[in-house]
C-alpha cells in the first residue's frame, strides 16, 4: 500500500534567540584610538578600526551594550570597564577580523547617570593598540539581560520540525508544500517561522505532510494536508492554517502518524482520526475517519505514539505496559504475531516501561532502568523480532525517538546515541553533542532539545528541515536559525 500522493516517499504501507541592543541618543561619547606603533617591515600591522558601541546610553531594564571592532595584527585582546562590571561580561577574543563583545551593566539604582570608561586593548608581544568609549547607565536601567523565550518540547516528522515555547507559541521550519507551515502559504522554509494562531500550544506532532497542536484548555488544532481526514474537522476543506478539530475535548497528549493523528483524552481513554488502512485508528474497523473516534477498550494510557511514517499506534499504560493497534506486517505491534489489529493489543513481556515511540514498521519504549527495548523491523533485517528486545550496549538513556528507519536516544550525561541501517547497527554517539535534554528523530533527519532551550538538527535538508537557513545536509548537529 503506498499513497500515491508521495512521489518516491519510502514509507511501504504494507510491504538565539539572540539578545538585540537598542539604538538610543547619545548620551556621552569619548572615543580615541592610540597611534599605531612602529611594525616591523613585513609584518601585519597592529591596529583596531571600525570601532563602535551600539548603545552608548543603557536606558532599559536589561539592556545590553554591544562592541564592534576590526582588530588586525594582534596576538591577544581584552576588554577592561571601569568602574568592574559584572563578571563574566565583556569577556574578548580577537576573532580576526570582526570583534562583537557585549557588556552587561549592574542596575543603576540611583538618581543619576553612571558613567563607565571602557577600554578594548589589543596587543602583539610589547606592542598594543586601544580604543576608548563611555557609556552612561541612566537611573533604573542595566541588570540581566531579557531571557530567550523557553522552549519546552522538540519535536521532528516527515522533513519538517518544530518548538514549543513555554508561552504556548509554536514555531516550525522545513516541507511546506501542502500548508504545513501554517501561514496560509505553501513555500517552504529553512529557518524557523511562528504559527499563526497557535498561541496557547502544550505539545506539537507532526505526521507526513500536516501538523497538529494539543492545546492548553484540552482542545487540538491541525493545518497541512486533509486528504484522509488529516485535519479532524468533518472533512472541510482547507489546511493552510491551523482548524480545530471537531468534538475533541481533554486532550493530555498527541501524536501524528503518516497521516493519522491520536490524542489521549482525560481519563486514560484516546481518539484518534485520520487514515485507517490498517486499522490504525483503533476502532474496530479500517474506515478513515475525519474526525474523532474512540480506540475500543483503551483505558490509562498515559501517553501514544501514532508512527513516525508508519500505519500502526502505540500507547503507553500507567502500569508501565503498552498496547498497539494497525499494521503488524513485520510484527510492529510487538505481540508476536504479524497479524495487524484493528484494535489495541498488549506487547508481550513489557513492563516497566516510562516512554514508547512507534516508528515506520518497528517500535520501541524507554524502561525504568534507562534501557531501551525495540520491536518490529524497519526493511533492511537490523531488527528482526515479533516482542521487544534489548537494544544492547545502551544505558542512561532519557528519552527515545523513532525514526523512519534509525532510532536515537538523549543520554543522561547530555551525550545522544543513534542507530539503524544507516548509521549502524550499534548506536553511536553524535558528534558534537553534550548538553541535549531530549531528541526527536524523523524520516531522515533528527533536533536535540539543549540547555539552556537551544535546538540543534542534523541529517537530510533538502526541504529545509534542519531550519539553519540552508538546504545542506549535515552529519552534525547545526543551530536552528529564529528561535
Amino acid at each position: 500500500r503506498f499513497d500515491d500522493r508521495v512521489d518516491g516517499g519510502p514509507m511501504r504501507a504494507r510491504a538565539a534567540f539572540q539578545v538585540t541592543s537598542v539604538l538610543f541618543s547619545l548620551v556621552t561619547v569619548l572615543l580615541a584610538v592610540a597611534r599605531p606603533d612602529a611594525a616591523s617591515a613585513g609584518a601585519v600591522k597592529l591596529g583596531i578600526s571600525a570601532f563602535s558601541v551600539s548603545s552608548l546610553s543603557v536606558n532599559l531594564p536589561g539592556q545590553v551594550s554591544v562592541m564592534t571592532a576590526t582588530v588586525s595584527g594582534a596576538t591577544a585582546c581584552s576588554v577592561q570597564v571601569s568602574p568592574p562590571i559584572l563578571a563574566g561580561s565583556g569577556v574578548a577574543s580577537c576573532g580576526f577580523p570582526s570583534l562583537r563583545i557585549g557588556l552587561q551593566f549592574p542596575v543603576n539604582s540611583g538618581k543619576k547617570t553612571v558613567k563607565y570608561k571602557v577600554l578594548l586593548l589589543a596587543t602583539s608581544g610589547a606592542k598594543s593598540k586601544a580604543a576608548k568609549a563611555t557609556i552612561g547607565v541612566l537611573p533604573g536601567a542595566g541588570g540581566a539581560p531579557l531571557e530567550p523565550p523557553a522552549i519546552a518540547e522538540v519535536d521532528s516528522g516527515g522533513t519538517n520540525s518544530c518548538a514549543v515555547f513555554s508561552s504556548g507559541g509554536v514555531s516550525c521550519w522545513g516541507n511546506n508544500a501542502f500548508g504545513q507551515l501554517g501561514g496560509g502559504v505553501s513555500s517552504p522554509d529553512a529557518t524557523a517561522a511562528p504559527i499563526p494562531g497557535v498561541t496557547q500550544a502544550k505539545h506539537v506532532a507532526i505526521g507526513y505532510l500536516h501538523m497538529c497542536a494539543s492545546l492548553q484548555d484540552g482542545t487540538v488544532k491541525c493545518w497541512g494536508d486533509n486528504y484522509h481526514g488529516d485535519l479532524g474537522n468533518g472533512g472541510v476543506p482547507g489546511g493552510l492554517t491551523p482548524v480545530t478539530v471537531s468534538g475533541l475535548a481533554g486532550a493530555t497528549a498527541i501524536s501524528a502518524g503518516f497521516s493519522h493523528n491520536c490524542a489521549v483524552v482525560s481519563g486514560g481513554t484516546a481518539k484518534c482520526w485520520g487514515w485507517n488502512v490498517t486499522g490504525q485508528l483503533g476502532n474496530g474497523t479500517n474506515t478513515n475517519s475525519n474526525f474523532p473516534v474512540a480506540v475500543s477498550g483503551l483505558s490509562s494510557a498515559k501517553s501514544i505514539s501514532a508512527g513516525n511514517g508508519g500505519l500502526h499506534t502505540c500507547a503507553l499504560l500507567a502500569n508501565g505496559t503498552a498496547k498497539c493497534w494497525g499494521d503488524n506486517i513485520v510484527g510492529q505491534l510487538g505481540d508476536g504475531t504479524p497479524k495487524d489489529s484493528s484494535v489495541p493489543v498488549s506487547v508481550s513481556g513489557l513492563t516497566a516501561a516510562t516512554r514508547i515511540s512507534a516508528g515506520n514498521s518497528y517500535s520501541c519504549a524507554l524502561l525504568a532502568d534507562s534501557t531501551v527495548q525495540c520491536w518490529g523491523d524497519n526493511g533492511t533485517g537490523w531488527l528482526d523480532t515479533f516482542t521487544p528486545t534489548a537494544v544492547t550496549g545502551l544505558v542512561g538513556a532519557t528519552n527515545v525517538s523513532t525514526g523512519s528507519y534509525f532510532d536515537c536516544v538523549a543520554l543522561v550525561d547530555g551525550t545522544a546515541r543513534c542507530w539503524g541501517p544507516s548509521v549502524g547497527l550499534a548506536p553511536v554517539a553524535v558528534s558534537n553533542l553534550t548538553d541535549a535534554l531530549a531528541i526527536s528523530s524523523a524520516w531522515e533527519h533528527s533536533c536535540s532539545l539543549s540547555a539552556p532551550g537551544t535546538v540543534r538538527c542534523w541529517g537530510a535538508n533538502a526541504d529545509g528541515q534542519l531550519g539553519n537557513g540552508t538546504n545542506t545536509d549535515s552529519t552534525t548537529p547545526v543551530s536552528v536559525v529564529g528561535l
